[in-house]
């Protein structure tokens, strides 16, 4: 019995039906993910195989209704509930009598089969899910993984004939398909490319094995963070007698969420489950997510963490003039030249999707430049720069992007004339914004020059640090009074 064979029968138009909920299934609006169409009112009824089983519906985070109402019957239950919005809607049902299945949402956390590190039961049908809010990704790491044995196919990948694990980027059925696994044939690290990672364990009445443990771990600052240090703790003394930790570790670091850098070091973890371990990162980097991701433990991945850093913001007038959220309703970004409409200077906020790039990237790119005009009079003393990620490309198969940065560059600023400041070091990579202070000028407009690039050619995308002048004065004059 396996889960691909037991799912609700459901055509992807189908508008209703009466059904009984037996296993894992799903429900879609008709068209879906496409928009649906008008003049459609659609009534399911789902009933439950045995009277004290309980139906749980999750709606996936795509759910979107351009109705005041949408209502939900579970037979003595009725739940209304409003939303809001147009398109279409994918509703998740779940049978379940114990733990069997589950929706996690916690940024930070680890499911494993039923029993481990003991055997798992026969006959078992779970349905765990793991959401983020979107567009940001779920990034999970297996620790442990053994199911009943698998036979290989021609190609040498297992066929999986008894118990299997499916792994879902997004809901499955309407998701990507990662991989089925089975035997010793683990997953390793697996990711969404958006906000839900499913997976589906199906079990035979034969056999049981170990199981599997898997790990999903991240940190969000809320901002953008300077962090110099991360400390680890391992899982302490369990009570097998045996202990738990991690003993070597790599940081991935993010500042949308999206785009994923790993820092070039490798970290020594713990050597037992109670000590501490701290780590200075060589050069503070700016950034609001960061991962751990285990490379070496001993018994079974177990952490506990600390990260140490400060806010970007700590120093005097240098609050984010936050160029992309539109709090400066005059502000305009020009430039020297594009490279095309996806490049342009209004494309070179930090955080922007693309970014500036110039028209001749290469090494014909001296002389070019990227304006900022803040519409009135601001005191600036920092920036924040960050690359880009260039076209997608294929090579040999594979989609790649040239990753564009600015490694040096020189600033004018000016209220009505120019005036030099010094020469900084930029960015190093594409993704990974760095922080450059300088002494705090009063301006308006600000360019930036690149000097230097990467072997691919210039691009970036900025933000500057500062505070409205008038409300420094009004400040300095109220403490001097």
């Amino acid at each position: 019995m396996y889960y691909f064979t037991s799912l609700i029968s459901i055509s992807p138009v189908s508008c209703g039906g009466d059904i009984i909920v037996q296993y894992p299934g799903f429900l879609t609006s008709p068209g879906y993910p496409s928009d649906y169409p008008p003049y459609e009112s659609c009534l399911w009824v789902l009933r439950a195989l045995q009277p004290g089983h309980r139906l749980l519906l999750s709606f996936d985070p795509l759910f979107d209704l351009d109705v005041l109402t949408f209502s939900v019957v579970i037979y003595a239950t009725v739940v209304i509930t409003p939303f809001y919005d147009p398109n279409y809607f994918n509703i998740l049902s779940v049978y379940s009598t114990d733990s069997c299945s589950v929706i996690l949402d916690e940024q930070t956390g680890y499911l494993e089969s039923p029993g481990h590190p003991g055997l798992y039961g026969p006959d078992l049908m779970c349905n765990y899910t793991i959401t983020s809010v979107p567009p940001f990704q779920v990034h999970m790491i297996f620790s442990a993984f053994q199911l009943e044995g698998a036979s290989h196919s021609p190609s040498g990948e297992p066929s999986c004939t008894h118990d299997s694990l499916e792994i879902w980027d997004g809901r499955p059925l309407s998701g990507k398909l990662i991989g089925r696994y089975c035997g010793d044939h683990s997953p390793g690290e697996v990711q969404s490319s958006r906000g839900v990672l499913s997976l589906l364990f199906a079990t035979n009445g034969n056999i049981s094995a170990g199981g599997f443990k898997a790990i999903y771990y991240q940190v969000d600052f809320g901002t953008l963070q300077l962090v110099t240090a991360v400390a680890t703790q391992g899982g302490g003394q369990r009570p097998l007698g045996f202990e738990q930790f991690v003993s070597k570790y790599r940081l991935q670091i993010s500042a949308d969420g999206i785009n994923w850098s790993f820092l070039a070091e490798e970290f020594e973890g713990n050597t037992d489950g109670t000590t501490v371990k701290l780590q200075t990162l060589k050069e503070p980097v700016v950034t609001q997510f960061l991962r751990l991701h285990p490379q070496t433990w001993q018994g079974a991945i177990a952490l506990r963490s600390e990260v140490y850093g400060c806010s970007i913001t700590d120093r005097p007038c240098s609050q984010s003039l936050n160029m992309a959220a539109g709090s400066l309703p005059h502000l305009q970004l020009s430039a020297s030249s594009d490279n095309g409409p996806h490049w342009t200077a209004p494309q070179g906020h930090l955080l922007a999707n693309r970014g500036w790039v110039p028209r001749n990237r290469g090494l014909l790119s001296n002389g070019e430049w990227i304006q900022v005009d803040l519409g009135d009079i601001r005191r600036v003393g920092g920036l924040l720069l960050q690359g880009v990620q260039g076209e997608a490309k294929f090579t040999n198969g594979k989609k790649t992007r040239d990753p564009l940065f600015v490694q040096e560059f020189h600033l004018k600023y000016s209220k009505d004339g120019e005036t030099w400041l010094a020469v900084f070091e930029g960015s190093q990579d594409a993704d990974i914004p760095v922080l450059r202070t300088f002494p705090h000028q009063d301006l308006r407009w600000l360019r930036l020059y690149p000097r230097t690039w990467s072997s691919f050619g210039a691009g970036l995308r900025l933000d500057l640090l500062g505070c409205s002048v008038t409300g420094l004065q009004l400040l300095l004059h109220s403490v001097e009074r």
